[in-house]
């Protein structure tokens, strides 16, 4: 596994930043005013850059300094992994949402962060009714799934090739809901919403996790800090599925789903081509 920082410093004139990129963090093209790294962990000043950064912002303010930690896996951790999530890769087209279809709330709370007051923004999102777009998705022989714009790429949608795929396989878990035309209401050809069945919560707070209440639905909220695998009690994973989501709430402003595969679903995915648009996390045991 490698752990990848996506950096931003604003102002780019603050004296931090020529140390970091004396350190072997790459800068990529900005804007003038800002400064922004990729930062991966097999450099030698990795803790030391976010020390500076840390430093920055307790100077400046929280808002001077941003990071943004991506994990990457290799395929034989994924071949060792019993429990894998899985979201896409690929925005295949933008969901059109209407009042009804979402139960929608904003909450506001107030935190202390450094010098600032900043605020903790979380929205509780509840899907209702199916998904409606305007322009369908392309599938391609390499891409069988997607995910929407409007679900901020989480929401997992397929093909009739990747439906019948995992149906023809015996998998089970997986449900299928139609996408509508948004204009016409009627279920959309070849594009399907892959619904996992819900289980009991066995996500576990980890290391690199924070767990808060949501304030709408009272369900647990992990946030993870990217630096870390998501870990799994694995005495409550329902051993008979192979297609699940915990109805708690995962990201960091926002109420996501968590979609968790079996290693048979997998597998099954890789032998059939159908994983060139996805993502696969390995998720540790508690």
């Amino acid at each position: 596994m490698k752990t990848k920082c996506s950096l931003s410093i604003c102002p780019s004139t603050l004296p931090e930043v020529k140390r970091i990129e004396e350190m072997g963090a790459k800068r990529q093209e900005s804007l003038a005013h800002l400064a922004q790294f990729d930062l991966w962990d097999q450099n030698p000043h990795f803790e030391e850059i976010l020390e500076l950064v840390e430093i920055i912002r307790q100077r400046e303010g929280h808002r001077a300094a941003s990071t943004f930690f991506t994990l990457h896996y290799t395929e034989a951790e994924c071949e060792a992994a019993q429990f894998l999530r899985v979201r896409s890769c690929y925005a295949g087209f933008d969901s059109v949402r209407y009042p009804e279809q979402y139960q929608l709330s904003h909450f506001f709370e107030k935190v202390i962060v450094y010098k600032d007051k900043g605020y903790d923004r979380y929205e509780h999102v509840e899907q209702k009714l199916d998904t409606m777009t305007e322009k369908p998705p392309k599938w391609r022989a390499a891409r069988q799934f997607c995910s929407d714009y409007g679900s901020n790429m989480v929401n997992l949608y397929c093909s009739d090739l990747a439906m019948r795929t995992i149906e023809k396989a015996g998998l089970t878990g997986a449900s299928f809901r139609p996408v509508r035309n948004a204009k016409t209401g009627e279920p959309l050809p070849d594009l399907w919403q892959l619904w996992p069945q819900e289980c009991e919560d066995f996500l576990a707070p980890g290391e690199y996790t924070m767990t808060r209440p949501c304030p709408v639905c009272e369900r647990t909220r992990y946030v993870p800090t990217g630096r870390g695998r998501m870990r799994v009690r694995a005495e409550l994973v329902p051993r008979d599925l192979d297609f699940m989501q915990v109805p708690s709430c995962y990201g960091a402003d926002s109420g996501r789903p968590f979609y968790v595969i079996s290693h048979k679903a997998y597998r099954l995915l890789k032998d059939a081509s159908l994983d060139r648009s996805l993502i696969f996390e390995p998720l540790d045991q508690a």
